[in-house]
């Protein structure tokens, strides 16, 4: 099966996007923070134009502020007590996460946008997963572990995964994909949730080799990952289809909006920032 124009696009932008953050930690640490943050703000534009499609009340000052609050968190010179506070309040917003997915997902039911999840929630959701990218390239060098190898290259570990995870997803799904897998997400087969677990579990491999990372570290994240990642990568379609949208917006022209492509970031960036402290750091 040759591969189509879609796939091509999804390739070209997921390529495009981990060199252009590469070369950016490369170059300035402050350049970095300003895209991140920019993409943050602009998925926080998104969700909120959606909250608010079908006339719904927010309050988004609260939910950018709170989304500012964590970035600023994130990125700091090194100070072990900033680190953990930063690391405590992400741990919140994580937890915050899994409650709203355990209420889309698991109870197979999309729920009225809550008060909560049209202001603050946004940025819980969005700001502090994305803090958790920056909180990786910004980590206490003087506690990681000597055994990490180059430490630029960390804040990339969510990216790699995530995305290796939705292209070994999307082609085995339309090459051998057959057996539907939620109604929340149509176009998801088990096959593509096989397809996914073993592209993202062999990228990790690799990837978290180069940096020297410790083996049951590679081997959590490898295994983790591609399952955390189709979180949510659902909970943002449930999102969709709580607003009847198809796309998040226009971002990426015919390819979704900066939701699209960075939903299963928005879970696969928080575990693996608290992966990575706590597997590496010393207490």
């Amino acid at each position: 099966m040759s591969l189509n124009k879609d796939f091509t696009a999804r390739l070209a932008i997921g390529i495009s996007a981990s060199l252009i953050f590469l070369c950016l930690a490369w170059y300035n640490d402050v350049a970095l923070f300003l895209v991140i943050f920019f993409f943050a703000a602009f998925a926080m534009w998104e969700y909120y134009e959606l909250a608010l499609r079908n006339g719904g009340k927010s309050g988004k000052a609260a939910g950018y502020a709170a989304a500012a609050a964590f970035m600023l968190l994130a990125y700091r010179p090194p100070n072990g007590g900033i680190e953990r506070l930063h690391a405590a309040l992400a741990l919140c917003a994580a937890a915050l996460i899994a409650l709203k997915f355990i209420e889309n997902s698991l109870l197979f039911r999309v729920p009225a946008v809550s008060i909560l999840a049209a202001t603050l929630f946004g940025g819980f959701y969005i700001g502090g997963s994305m803090s958790c990218v920056l909180g990786l390239n910004f980590l206490d060098k003087n506690h990681l572990s000597a055994a990490v190898g180059d430490r630029h290259l960390l804040f990339l570990l969510p990216f790699v995964g995530a995305w290796a995870s939705d292209t070994g997803a999307y082609l085995s799904g339309r090459i051998v994909g057959k057996e539907k897998l939620s109604r929340i997400s149509p176009n998801k087969t088990v096959e593509g949730v096989v397809g996914a677990a073993f592209a993202g579990f062999v990228a990790i491999y690799i990837f978290g080799h180069v940096l020297n990372l410790p083996t049951p570290l590679i081997m959590f994240l490898g295994l983790a990952i591609p399952v955390v990642g189709l979180g949510g990568d659902l909970f943002e379609s449930s999102i969709k289809r709580r607003f009847q949208a198809k796309d998040s917006g226009a971002f990426f022209r015919n390819h979704g909006g900066v939701l699209d492509r960075f939903d299963s970031i928005f879970f696969v960036a928080p575990l693996t920032y608290f992966a990575v402290y706590f597997f590496t750091h010393r207490i």
